[in-house]
């Protein structure tokens, strides 16, 4: 499910704007900006609206602000141009956030930047807008440790060096420029976190996702490689979230979508007659049609050449499955193969690689501690395989040391 388009329109800042801009600042500071920092940082941050009179002596030299407006006539956001390439303010409110307005925004600053003769675009990002712009193909140049009021916070330095890109080319970019990238959805811990510290270490910049909540080792891998991995936050059974994600990455484009989303009954000696309906319901909606939303949602963020994979599992095998057991997840899995098929019957003939990947029984919170394998054995099999399958068009069911499993 695909949310609305906002319907904004964009004009340049009038003077009678100013009150209200300066109101939508600090209701996005105090919101949106809380997502990230902490109490303390956001009221220093902005401690009260900086009132109309502030407002126009700050944008009072020659700076082009573009503002955008709702069906209501009210701002939705604004986006701050200097004549260096400077992008200083760019707030949207809380209300219009998640919506694309902010994209919306800032495709119109770069097209009036190339306009102008501008090659390069600078930015002092927040958290949220440096995942936006590592987005837009800019890299991160230095974290900058301030005081704000008395009160720590931090910002990112970033740049996009060159902004006369013609339309289509990929926008995603980050330290390095000829890295490919990776969207790597449910990437906060277990398989998912290995997997993206090791396509890290092997070149490829990571775009990963974790459930909204608590900070995950994905948030230390992006502070310890600044501009080359960027956290997104999406709860996949959450349609509405799955389309937010869109909106924010639209523009983007990834060489790899992969994704590993997983979940089990409480007691797998389960038989489908004894798991309780919501229990069933549940693992149905995270295995198989969670990353089959997913996969259609975004799949236009991957070009035609790319490739798009999914976790499964070899319990999902209906030929395989000589001995029973785990009834409710090996249903599920056997699902998720099932929808795949379909979606590759209906995109027959293209050249994008197709991947259904089954790692095997490794030691993580879902396989358990009597596993066979741990995760730093099985991980560089894991992404040999996918990699390898690059470039090769078509529905593949494969195991992590790229054999072929019976369907």
């Amino acid at each position: 499910m695909r949310r609305t388009p906002p319907a904004v329109r964009l004009r340049d800042f009038q003077p009678g704007d100013a009150d209200a801009l300066a109101r939508l600042l600090h209701e996005s500071v105090r919101e949106i900006g809380a997502r990230d920092y902490s109490q303390a940082q956001v009221e220093a941050w902005s401690p009260a609206p900086a009132g109309a009179a502030a407002f126009l002596r700050r944008v009072s030299d020659g700076r082009r602000v573009l503002v955008a407006i709702d069906q209501a006539d009210r701002p939705a956001g604004f986006i701050e141009l200097c004549a260096d390439g400077y992008i200083d303010c760019f707030y949207c409110h809380p209300r219009a956030a998640g919506t694309g307005v902010g994209a919306i925004l800032y495709a119109r600053l770069e097209s009036i930047a190339r306009d102008m003769g501008m090659r390069s675009l600078r930015v002092d990002a927040s958290e949220a807008a440096r995942r936006f712009f590592l987005s837009r193909g800019f890299r991160v140049i230095q974290r900058r440790e301030l005081e704000r009021n008395g009160v720590p916070i931090h910002n990112f330095r970033m740049e996009k060096a060159r902004i006369a890109q013609p339309q289509g080319v990929p926008m995603t970019q980050s330290s390095n420029d000829k890295a490919p990238v990776i969207l790597l959805i449910g990437a906060s811990r277990g398989l998912g976190y290995a997997m993206a510290a090791e396509c890290l270490e092997r070149g490829w910049n990571i775009v990963g996702t974790v459930r909204p909540g608590a900070r995950t080792p994905l948030h230390d891998l992006a502070d310890t490689h600044p501009g080359r991995v960027t956290v997104e936050r999406l709860d996949v059974t959450e349609p509405d979230q799955i389309a937010a994600l869109h909106d924010r990455l639209s523009g983007s484009r990834f060489d790899i979508l992969f994704v590993n989303a997983g979940t089990a009954n409480d007691r797998q000696d389960e038989t489908i007659a004894q798991v309780s309906t919501e229990e069933f319901v549940n693992v149905m909606i995270t295995n198989a049609l969670s990353p089959m939303r997913v996969v259609e949602a975004l799949q236009d963020l991957v070009p035609a050449d790319g490739l798009i994979g999914i976790m499964s599992s070899g319990q999902g095998s209906i030929a395989g499955n000589e001995k029973g057991g785990h009834e409710v997840y090996r249903g599920s899995k056997s699902a998720l193969n099932q929808y795949m098929r379909s979606y590759a019957a209906r995109h027959a003939g293209e050249p994008r690689a197709l991947l259904l990947l089954a790692p095997g029984w490794i030691r993580t919170a879902l396989g358990g501690p009597d596993a066979p394998f741990g995760i730093e054995e099985a991980i560089p099999d894991i992404v040999n395989t996918l990699l390898s399958k690059r470039g090769k068009p078509g529905l593949e069911y494969l195991d992590r040391l790229g054999r072929a499993i019976p369907w």
